[in-house]
C-alpha cells in the first residue's frame, strides 16, 4: 500500500501446506501472499543494503539426504543492488537468516543459477563483467545457529538488545494494556484488538491496511496446524512482529512536506514552496482521503493535538468561532507551525529507526565460504 513491488517468485511447496507468492517491495520488504485467499499472511524485512532493495529471487532447492533434522526447506538467491545475498527458508526476517557478499561496485544486473543450485552466474551490463559464483548452504545453517531461535535473533537489529529503551517500553505498554483491562496478575500477553494501541505508542502509525495485515498475520499464524485462530499474541511474538512491520529505514517527518503540498495544491502558485493549508481542507482531507478518519478517531487522536499542544487565539475566541466545534484548529496552518506546534518536533528532526543492524552481513570472513567466485 505505501510502496512498489520489484520482483516476486513462489514459496517452495514443500516449505508450508499454503499456497504462497513472495513479493519484494521498495520497502526492504518480502510479503507472503495466500494465493487461495489472495490474503497477506506474512511480512518479513528482506536483506538491506544502503538504498538498494531487492531486485531479483530465485529458488534453491533445500539440502536432502542428510539426517532428518538437518534436511532443509531451500534459499532464495537474491540480488540486492551491488549485493547477492542467500537467504533462508521459511522467511522469517531475521538477520541471521541470510548472508551477503558484494558481488559488483556498479550494481548487478541479471542473476542465472545451475539446475544443481550449485553454482550462480551474475553479469553487470556496464562493465560486461562475468562471475561464477559457488554457494553453500552449509555455513548459512551455522550462521543461523549463532543468532539463535525466535526473537533471540531479532535482538541484534536494536542497540543494547533486551536492555533497550525499545524493548522495556514494549514490556511496559504490555503491563499497561493489562491493567487498563482489570487484570488482577500480568502476563506477558495482550489481546490482538490492543496491537495496533501499543504499535502507535511505540511510534509505529500503521494504516489501516497495515493493521489488517498484523491482525491476519497474527491470527492464522497456527491456523493450518491447529484448525483455530489466535486471540491473544506474546511478548516475543509481538517483537518480531514489530521489527518485521514497522518501517526499515524509519519515517521522514519531509513527507509531511508532501502532504502540505497536496492539500494546497489549488492556491499554491509556486511548487518549490510548502504552501499554507486552510482548517476545512485539512479535515476534508484527513476525513474523506486514504485511511479516512471515523468521527470517533477524529476525535480522539486529531483534536488533541491542538487542544493540547497547539492554540488557536492567545486571547479569548469570538462568538461566530466558539459555535466551532474545531476552533482549537487554526484557520490557516502553515507547515512549520503544524510541525513545531502541534506535533512538538524540530523542523529538521527526521524519524529515524532505532533498528541498526548488529550483525556485519556483508563481512567477507562470514560470507566468503558461502559465496566463493571463481574464475571462468
Amino acid at each position: 500500500q505505501r510502496c512498489q513491488p520489484t520482483c516476486m517468485a513462489w514459496y517452495p511447496p514443500g516449505a508450508t501446506e499454503e499456497n504462497f507468492l513472495v513479493l519484494a517491495n521498495k520497502h526492504h520488504k518480502q510479503r507472503l501472499i495466500n494465493m487461495g485467499t489472495k490474503m497477506c499472511r506474512k511480512v518479513v524485512l528482506g536483506p538491506q543494503h544502503g538504498a538498494k532493495y531487492i531486485s531479483q529471487m530465485k529458488f534453491i532447492p533445500g539440502l536432502q539426504g542428510l539426517s532428518p533434522l538437518k534436511n532443509t526447506d531451500g534459499y532464495f538467491a537474491i540480488i540486492c543492488g551491488t549485493h547477492i545475498s542467500l537467504q533462508k527458508i521459511p522467511l522469517s526476517g531475521s538477520p541471521f537468516s541470510y548472508m551477503s557478499k558484494l558481488a559488483n561496485p556498479k550494481g548487478v544486473d541479471e542473476m542465472f543459477l545451475s539446475p544443481t543450485g550449485k553454482y550462480c552466474f551474475t553479469m553487470n551490463k556496464e562493465d560486461e563483467s562475468f562471475q561464477q559464483w559457488d554457494i553453500d548452504p552449509l555455513v548459512l545453517e551455522d550462521f543461523s545457529m549463532e543468532g539463535g531461535s525466535g526473537s533471540e535473533a531479532f535482538f541484534s537489529l536494536i542497540p543494547d538488545k533486551k536492555e533497550s529503551k525499545l524493548f522495556k517500553d514494549m514490556k511496559d505498554y504490555f503491563c499497561y494494556v493489562q491493567i487498563e483491562k482489570g487484570a488482577t496478575t500480568l502476563s506477558n500477553k495482550i489481546p490482538l484488538e490492543d496491537v495496533p494501541t501499543v504499535c502507535r505508542a511505540l511510534g509505529f502509525y500503521p494504516t489501516e491496511r497495515e493493521i489488517e495485515d498484523m491482525m491476519n498475520e497474527i491470527k492464522y499464524s497456527n491456523y493450518v496446524n491447529t484448525g483455530q485462530l489466535e486471540t491473544e499474541i506474546v511478548l516475543e511474538d509481538f517483537f518480531q512482529l514489530f521489527l518485521n512491520h514497522k518501517p526499515a529505514r524509519g519515517e521522514d517527518i519531509s513527507e509531511l512536506e508532501k502532504v502540505f503540498k497536496i492539500i494546497g495544491k489549488d492556491s499554491n502558485d509556486d511548487q518549490n514552496t510548502v504552501p499554507n493549508i486552510n482548517r476545512s481542507n485539512l479535515i476534508d482531507f484527513l476525513k474523506t482521503r486514504g485511511d479516512g478518519f471515523k468521527e470517533k478517531d477524529f476525535n480522539q487522536y486529531v483534536k488533541p493535538l491542538f487542544t493540547s499542544n497547539y492554540s488557536n487565539t492567545s486571547g479569548e475566541v469570538d462568538a461566530e468561532e466558539d459555535h466551532n466545534e474545531f476552533f482549537h484548529i487554526p484557520e490557516e496552518l502553515s507547515y512549520k507551525d503544524f510541525v513545531r506546534g502541534a506535533l512538538k518536533i524540530s523542523e529538521t528532526f527526521s524519524f529515524k529507526s532505532e533498528l541498526t543492524r548488529g550483525v556485519s552481513l556483508t563481512n567477507d570472513s562470514n560470507v566468503q565460504i558461502v559465496l566463493d567466485d571463481h574464475d571462468l
